[in-house]
Formats: structure tokens, C-alpha cells, sequence
């Protein structure tokens, strides 16, 4: 379902897939993932490039497209990244403002810091879609506003553009031996 995201959504012709995982060995992890791992390294064939564990340290390092977790702790991992881009503006704020020199500094690198805040505003990004054989839900963050909302529309409107659920449909044949 990922790996059909990715591709309609993001354009991404062989999305790199990774299983998110307590350790990068073969034998660590949950006897499900485990099983999901061998599973993937056996087939080839399924549309996109399996590259096996990921660590939650790898999550922001762009060494897959698309990580495959349950629910709940995805939920997690994602609750912990707010509160750390929350925890390291309030670092940069306070160090910025700590003295003459700093605040004269910011004036100098005010157009990379506008650009670090923008890439990093939530609201770009606070939406999670529920993928389904049947159709799609995108999931705002309970504290969205009009902007985040916004992007959440506009996200569930490429999904709907793209015919999402009838990618991820396509993409069962290939599956069906297991």
C-alpha cells in the first residue's frame, strides 16, 4: 500500500520500502516483522526496492521512502518527532536571543532560518492517510489549523486525482501467494 503511495502520490517509480525495526539484524524484532522481512527479501517482483530494517534513527535520514510500522507505533514515532522539532525551536529561540551578538546574527541568516521553520511547520506535513482497498481517509492532527487542514485537502484531492485506491488494488495480484 506504501510502495503504491509513493508511486501515485509522489511519483516515485521503485519506492524504496523499509520495515521499521528495534535492530537492523535478520534475527531482532517481533516474530512478525521478522517474518515480513523474510517474506520481502524472498520476492523481487512486487514494484519496488526492499532495503530491509530501518532504526527510528533512520527514520529523518531519507534511506527509504517508505517505512512500514503498525499503528501504534507510528503514532509514537510521529508524537516524538513533534516534540522534538518543538524542543529544538525553543533551543534556537532562546539561544538567538541570549545576547546583542546573537540577535544581530539572526538578522544575517534570517532568510535560512525562515526556510528551516517552513520546512519543519508541521502543518505542511499533520496529515496520516489510512490506505484501503475500498477508499482512503486523510487524518488531520487534532490541533490543525486552516492551513493544516488545508494541506490535508489538498492531499486527499491528489490521492482521489491519482485513483489511489485502485493502485493499491492493482498491486494485490502480486501478492497473492501470500
Amino acid at each position: 500500500m506504501g510502495a503504491a503511495m509513493a508511486r501515485a502520490l509522489f511519483h516515485i517509480e521503485r519506492p524504496r520500502i523499509g520495515l521499521l525495526n528495534i535492530g537492523l539484524e535478520r534475527d531482532t524484532g517481533v516474530e512478525a516483522i521478522m517474518r515480513a522481512d523474510d517474506i520481502l527479501r524472498e520476492r523481487t517482483d512486487l514494484g519496488f526496492d526492499y532495503r530491509g530494517f530501518v532504526h527510528g534513527d533512520g527514520i529523518s535520514l531519507g534511506l527509504v521512502d517508505v517505512i512500514v510500522t503498525d499503528g501504534l507505533t507510528g503514532n509514537i514515532v510521529l508524537k516524538v518527532a513533534e516534540g522534538i522539532a518543538k524542543q529544538v525551536a525553543i533551543y534556537l529561540r532562546e539561544s538567538f536571543t541570549s545576547s546583542l551578538a546573537t540577535k544581530l546574527g539572526i538578522g544575517f541568516a534570517r532568510g535560512g532560518l525562515k526556510a528551516l521553520r517552513d520546512r519543519m511547520d508541521p502543518r505542511q506535513h499533520n496529515d496520516a492517510i489510512f490506505l484501503g482497498l475500498q477508499g482512503l481517509v486523510v487524518k488531520c492532527h487534532g490541533g490543525s489549523d486552516t492551513m493544516g487542514f488545508a494541506n490535508a485537502i489538498a492531499i486527499a484531492h491528489d490521492a482521489v486525482a491519482a485513483d489511489l485506491a485502485r493502485c493499491i488494488t492493482s498491486d494485490l495480484p502480486k501478492l497473492s501467494t501470500y
